[in-house]
């Protein structure tokens, strides 16, 4: 299941003031619905003008499990 998403949003479209925004969703509860993580309650910072941008925004947040390996053992 997807986690996160990035939404496109088109204001004026066929137009000359033609512009595009992009939303950084992520599901609340692993399944409930979408919101806006970046939302502090006063200003909603999950907007971003580029599609490069918004993406950059979900890999600073993301965190990776990091790999174990053993790399020296004691055995007697």
């Amino acid at each position: 299941m997807t986690k996160w998403r990035i939404t496109e949003i088109t204001h004026y479209p066929g137009t000359k003031k033609e512009s595009k925004e992009y939303l950084v969703e992520k599901r609340f509860l692993g399944f409930l619905w979408w919101h806006d993580p970046f939302d502090d309650g006063m200003y909603s910072d999950g907007y971003f003008g580029s599609f490069d941008k918004a993406l950059k925004a979900i890999n600073d947040v993301i965190t990776y499990p990091g790999t174990r390996k053993v790399v020296w053992e004691n055995k007697v």
